[in-house]
């Protein structure tokens, strides 16, 4: 019987990755950070969620969004749980911990993550994206009620990371800072191309962990489709800027 698991997961772990999803989408770029640096074969199949999922994909994936992992029989939605069953899959336990008590530490970061930093994809950068490409104008402004759960937000994390270098209580980086970061670098894109959405200076601690994300392999490679959207947004937006008003 155990060797009849051994064969199983050995096949198994022969089998390519195939991931469904698009490298502006956070959750997908979080995913093929991991697999660019742990040198993970992967192939990306690309779904764009602005022009919608085909028929074929929400058959396979019912809860139609990306990114989304086929790996022989095994379908998977949800990043964080793609995250999660990749670094078992391979034993990668510096990201995902086999230690019970570091593993939930971890998962704490992951559920939490959700409803909380993701707040900076809802309602700051998806506006944007969605606004000046699909409808063409600027979006409105964020209510202060999503930007008071911002500032909520980030001042836990300010707090957990005043007290280790990473999330979770961490000396070293694993799969939640890998999920957690893919929120703030498409702030950190916008700033860079001198449209700011968000003021995080006050949050010195996380300013500091968002410094050592950027040194951490592979950074700037996983991230070339998200500048390219960037400077995309932007040049629709100096478009806005440089149509005359009409005359009243």
């Amino acid at each position: 019987y155990q060797r009849r698991v051994r064969d199983c997961e050995s096949e198994t772990m022969s089998l390519p990755f195939k991931l469904f999803g698009h490298a502006t989408s956070q959750p997908t770029r979080a995913v093929l950070w991991y697999c660019a640096m742990t040198k993970t074969p992967v192939q990306l199949i690309k779904q764009d969620p602005m022009s919608g999922f085909s028929d074929e994909f929400k058959k396979q994936f019912p809860v139609g969004t990306i990114p989304a992992l086929e790996h022989g029989n095994v379908n998977i939605t949800e990043s964080n749980a793609i995250l999660a069953y990749m670094a078992d899959k391979h034993g990668h336990s510096e990201w995902f911990p086999r230690d019970l008590e570091e593993r939930a530490r971890i998962n704490e970061v992951l559920h939490w993550h959700h409803s909380n930093t993701r707040l900076l994809s809802g309602v700051l950068f998806r506006p944007m994206l969605f606004s000046v490409l699909l409808k063409q104008r600027l979006p409105r402004e964020p209510r202060e009620s999503d930007l008071k759960r911002i500032r909520r937000s980030l001042t836990v994390m300010d707090t957990w990371l005043s007290s280790s270098p990473w999330l979770a209580g961490r000396q070293q980086p694993s799969i939640a800072d890998l999920a957690t970061y893919c929120e703030f670098d498409q702030l950190i894109a916008f700033s860079n191309a001198g449209h700011p959405l968000f003021d995080l200076s006050p949050f010195t601690n996380v300013c500091a962990w968002l410094e050592r994300c950027a040194q951490l392999p592979e950074h700037d490679a996983v991230r070339s489709t998200l500048n390219k959207t960037v400077a995309l947004v932007m040049s629709k937006i100096k478009e806005f800027d440089e149509t005359p008003s009409p005359k009243l």
